[in-house]
């Protein structure tokens, strides 16, 4: 087993997508997808432990974000993000299991239903079919509006931490990965279109999103962080109404994830029920 990940780039409908790769090829395949606006460091630890437990790991830059291309169309919608997952899959055996936080999941959501036999099992960090809208527009119109960059990492980091529980920002070390410099200024590394308005999800695309839960047979764990702003209890009590066989656990002393973040805290609980449910 690779114990350093090996930096792969995937061509991916005309796009170049940026992943780091853990663990031997020939094992099964699980993906990691991170929250919209993070890279795919946000899933190191775990993808890790995965390639340790047996599974091939990759963590994914999705499109428009770290290293991966932005799209030249500015296409983000979630189909878009579907699209991707799908060749990846097709690429790497035809199955995997997807792992995904926010956009990540609910992108991995829909190719359950769009794709049921490309995906072995499912696991959702933080994510439901609903979720508050107004705390994720809050969080969307931070990004927008930083859209023209930081004078410094520091200020970066203090903006960022705005949107935290306890307001305290990330070390400079720690957020220097997230951002690109130009021009004198440090933006994060994602395409600014992704945040503009046009592309958050409407009526049409949430009630995708519910059809897929109702449709979704996959074996599947959602896993609510415990601080979370964005995934309350009632919308994940409406997911198990909508969806009873999943499984819901809560992931202890954190909340909904953001740039800088690491995920490794729902890494036992996935392992735990891929062991069940699509072993290595």
């Amino acid at each position: 087993m690779n114990a350093r990940p090996t930096k792969r780039m995937l061509r991916v409908d005309g796009l170049v997508l940026a992943a780091d790769c853990y663990g031997e090829p020939k094992a099964r395949t699980v993906i990691f997808a991170h929250v919209g606006c993070q890279s795919r460091t946000a899933w190191r630890g775990a993808a890790r432990a995965a390639a340790a437990a047996g599974y091939y790991a990759i963590s994914l830059d999705l499109r428009g974000h770290g290293d991966s291309d932005w799209a030249s169309d500015g296409d983000y919608h979630f189909a878009a993000y579907v699209r991707d997952y799908a060749a990846i899959i097709a690429e790497h055996g035809g199955e995997a299991a997807l792992v995904g936080a926010s956009l990540g999941g609910r992108t991995a959501l829909l190719m359950c239903t769009t794709h049921p036999q490309m995906v072995g099992a499912l696991a959702l960090a933080d994510v439901t079919p609903r979720i508050d809208e107004d705390a994720a527009s809050d969080m969307r119109a931070f990004f927008h509006h930083s859209a023209q960059g930081f004078a410094s990492v520091d200020e970066a980091a203090h903006a960022l931490a705005s949107l935290t529980e306890d307001k305290t920002p990330a070390p400079a070390a720690r957020l220097l990965p997230h951002l690109r410099e130009q021009d004198g200024r440090f933006h994060w590394r994602w395409d600014p279109r992704f945040v503009q308005e046009r592309f958050v999800a409407d009526e049409a695309q949430l009630q995708l999103l519910e059809d897929s839960a109702r449709a979704l047979a996959t074996p599947t764990i959602m896993i609510r962080a415990e601080f979370s702003t964005v995934v309350r209890t009632e919308h994940v009590a409406e997911f198990e109404r909508t969806s009873p066989h999943i499984e819901t656990q809560v992931a202890r002393g954190i909340g909904h994830m953001l740039t800088s973040d690491a995920n490794d805290a729902y890494a036992p609980m996935i392992l735990d029920f891929f062991a069940r449910t699509y072993p290595p």
